[in-house]
Order: structure tokens, then C-alpha cells, then sequence
């Protein structure tokens, strides 16, 4: 098993410059993302915006915490 380290000042700006994640979420040969949406997330997408769902209050405190914006406030519900 080898390990690779950065040993220069430089060489650990190179790698940090190379490996920053929004870098790589697009190719610059073809200007593309190169990740994607898969089947869990377009499936949980099109069950939770259907207007029949409703969704418990402790899953959705679950999901407001993970918005960095949130300011502590729960918006009122709206049944259409």
C-alpha cells in the first residue's frame, strides 16, 4: 500500500487547487456537469412535491437543519 504526500509548500497548493470539489463537478472539455441526479433522488423529488404528501414535523426539523439560511422560524404550512 503506497501513500502520497505533498511535500513542498507548493506542491500542497497545487493539490489543493486541483482537488477543489466544484472543479470537478464540471469538465472543461465539454463545459458539462459531470455528475447527475439518480433514480433515489428523482424518485424522493416526485413523492415529496406531490400534493397529496405530508410531511411529520420531526423529519422536517431534520431537514431544516441541514439549510445553512434558516433562521430558526418554521414557515406556516400550505394546503392547497
Amino acid at each position: 500500500m503506497n501513500l502520497h504526500l505533498p511535500q513542498s509548500v507548493e506542491s500542497k497548493a497545487e493539490l489543493s487547487q486541483l482537488m477543489m470539489v466544484p472543479r470537478l463537478i464540471i469538465t472543461p472539455q465539454s463545459n458539462r456537469p459531470v455528475m447527475g441526479i439518480v433514480q433515489d433522488t428523482l424518485t424522493a423529488v416526485r413523492k415529496m412535491t406531490r400534493r397529496d404528501v405530508f410531511i411529520e414535523k420531526c423529519d422536517f426539523m431534520n431537514l431544516l437543519m441541514y439549510l445553512p439560511s434558516w433562521d430558526g422560524h418554521i414557515p406556516q404550512a400550505a394546503i392547497l
